[in-house]
């Protein structure tokens, strides 16, 4: 702190049973749970129009109108499809006999065009009662989607990021020169959380550590207790920002994931190979490391075409990679795994 003594911030990223601010952590760099801010009000809206959009889809009086509409269409265009099979069969009679006769031709046409316009008439009343429904729904759909936009930017022009100048930027400006788009809950992690804290109240960041507490997500290999490094699609564009002035040490991480530049194959054939994979390496290609199985199969193989590893092994896991030589291959091996013909032991 400005005393130079040494302290410690703690914080947690999302929210705990529902809600953004609890004893011993910092606050949240916007407070998008506040009940006074324009987001839940908006939220609320959101949510009522589409109740009345659910509401309305399944109202019984627009789906009648819906299938009396499209059952008198249908029936409409099968008359209309007889009328021709009969003036065809009619024709075809009438060539036989060597009775052509051109304006019992045209007065067929001229029948037929007439009578489609008479069953569209009669249609038009169905149509205009299931087109004013459809417009009222489309309305609320659209009045849904300028809402939904306006909130989202003025959310991401709330998200406001401080670095060890005071410079301020939103995630607008964060993300302008970004090829991904904002993702959803950008701001809301660990990180930008304490830095924010830290920078609002002038102290000096030193060290950062950020771990996984709790239960294993389903999609997810974090492990409870386990220490990670701050997320690269939400977290490494806003850190670019709030680190911009501040020492900060290289990625070890990087290094160990570029030491690897052999493989292991330990069977090999016409169409298959089985790779034993090293921990500290990726099984495919990242945004960033290049370096990897599919990598240096590539390197090794520039031949093969198609898709090559037939599944993944997460980068800090060691084991057999299967890996097709041609696309056939690839989609057959697959369908095995999809199907569990496969067994894996340890």
């Amino acid at each position: 702190d400005t005393s130079d003594k040494l302290r410690y911030l703690a914080a947690f990223s999302g929210k705990i049973l529902n809600s953004t601010l609890h004893p011993y952590f910092v606050p949240p760099v916007f407070d998008n749970l506040n009940i006074n801010n324009f987001y839940i009000k908006a939220e609320a809206e959101l949510n009522k129009l589409t109740k009345e959009i659910n509401r309305l889809y399944k109202d019984k009086e627009y789906l009648n109108s819906k299938l009396d509409f499209e059952n008198k269409k249908e029936l409409n265009k099968k008359t209309i499809e007889q009328e021709k099979i009969k003036i065809k069969e009619r024709r075809k009679l009438r060539k036989k006999e060597n009775k052509v006769d051109n304006q019992k031709n045209l007065n067929e046409e001229f029948f037929l065009r007439e009578y489609e316009i008479y069953l569209n008439e009669k249609l038009k009343p169905l149509e205009l009662n299931y087109t004013a429904f459809k417009n009222k729904i489309n309305r609320l759909i659209k009045k849904r989607s300028k809402l939904s936009a306006d909130t989202q930017r003025k959310l991401f022009e709330s998200y406001l990021f401080l670095n060890s100048h005071d410079e301020c930027l939103n995630l607008f400006d964060i993300y302008k020169n970004n090829t991904q788009n904002i993702p959803s809950g950008a701001g809301e992690c660990c990180a930008p959380k304490l830095f924010q804290y830290a920078f609002l109240n002038k102290l000096k960041p030193i060290a950062l550590a950020e771990f996984w507490w709790g239960n294993q997500l389903s999609s997810s290999v974090r492990k409870h207790k386990q220490y990670y490094p701050a997320c690269t699609g939400k977290c490494r564009p806003i850190l670019n920002h709030m680190l911009k002035y501040l020492p900060v040490a290289p990625n070890p991480l990087l290094k160990d994931l570029n030491q690897i530049k052999s493989l292991n194959i330990i069977y090999e054939d016409k169409y298959l190979m089985a790779v034993n994979k090293p921990d500290k390496i990726l099984s495919v290609e990242g945004k960033e490391v290049k370096n990897s199985i599919e990598h240096l199969v590539k390197k090794n193989y520039p031949d093969l075409s198609g898709p090559l590893i037939v599944h993944r092994l997460d980068m800090s896991t060691s084991g057999v990679l299967l890996i097709a030589k041609n696309k056939q291959i690839h989609k057959h091996l697959q369908q095995q795994f999809i199907q569990k013909k496969y067994t894996k032991s340890m």
